[in-house]
């Protein structure tokens, strides 16, 4: 296929998620014809104390569930656990439970089996699985972010469940391109902004603090890994254009494809 007959043959795609995890999604993009632009919003980092994961690490026989809501939640999970010398065959005694096709393939990557699956991907469908699986007394270990939402312990110990919380990495505003992403959307030279987490909202938001780029969003196409990153886009007063049907990279890129498709059909 010629580069002008992909469908987002001359795009400029802003690719907000952090500098670790950008590469694949650019990749990406220019495969379907795209431009990317990086500009990392957030930066993702070991926690500032890492006494609790520690902690949690030296009693994981204790726990029934440990439930993973994160390619980046099992990331540093595995790194702790090499940095404790200890193999991922602990993890047998355990089961596994994740949110998240690419959080299911770490998993298998690294020759962990997982249990629990649940159809979509959001913590409300993982707690409606779980009731179905989960005993009244059951000791769960969420290794998470220092930014996950209050759901899924808040509703594990509505169960009954025994919840540790432990935070096995941070979510950090990454400040360095401020004015760069302020004359991007100024000077119109994004088509598309993507929000790939409700961190990546709060911290576009956050950077742009100061300035008047509301005056000029209104053109740019602002699209949403997932429901949950579209109510944090709303929060904001932010109206996204479009919000994924299936909550990855690849399902994000779909509907930008869809709705780009179309409004290009409508000046044909």
């Amino acid at each position: 296929m010629r580069s002008e007959q992909k469908p987002l043959f001359g795009k400029k795609i802003l690719i907000t998620r952090s500098k670790q995890q950008a590469a694949s999604f650019s990749n990406k993009v220019q495969e379907l014809g795209g431009i990317p632009i990086q500009i990392p919003l957030i930066s993702i980092q070991q926690p500032s104390t890492i006494r609790p994961v520690t902690q949690a690490i030296s009693k994981l026989d204790t726990f029934h569930w440990i439930i993973f809501t994160s390619t980046n939640g099992v990331k540093f999970f595995l790194n702790a656990l090499k940095e404790e010398s200890i193999d991922t065959a602990i993890l047998k005694n355990n089961r596994i439970a994740v949110v998240g096709r690419k959080t299911l393939e770490v998993l298998e990557d690294a020759g962990i089996k997982v249990d629990l699956v649940p159809t979509e991907f959001v913590a409300e469908a993982l707690i409606d699985e779980l009731k179905q699986q989960m005993k009244e007394g059951e000791a769960v270990l969420l290794p998470r972010g220092n930014l996950a939402r209050d759901v899924l312990p808040n509703e594990l110990r509505k169960l009954g469940a025994s919840v540790t919380d432990i935070v096995v990495y941070e979510t950090v505003l990454y400040d360095g391109h401020k004015q760069e992403l302020y004359e991007l959307i100024k000077n119109k030279q994004i088509d598309v902004v993507t929000f790939t987490s409700s961190s990546t909202v709060h911290h576009f938001v956050q950077l742009l603090e100061g300035t008047d780029w509301r005056n000029y969003i209104d053109s740019i196409i602002l699209a949403a890994i997932g429901p949950i990153t579209a109510e944090t886009l709303e929060h904001y007063h932010l109206i996204p254009t479009v919000t994924a049907e299936q909550y990855t990279i690849n399902g994000l890129l779909h509907s930008i494809v869809e709705i780009i498709a179309k409004g290009d059909s409508d000046y044909e």
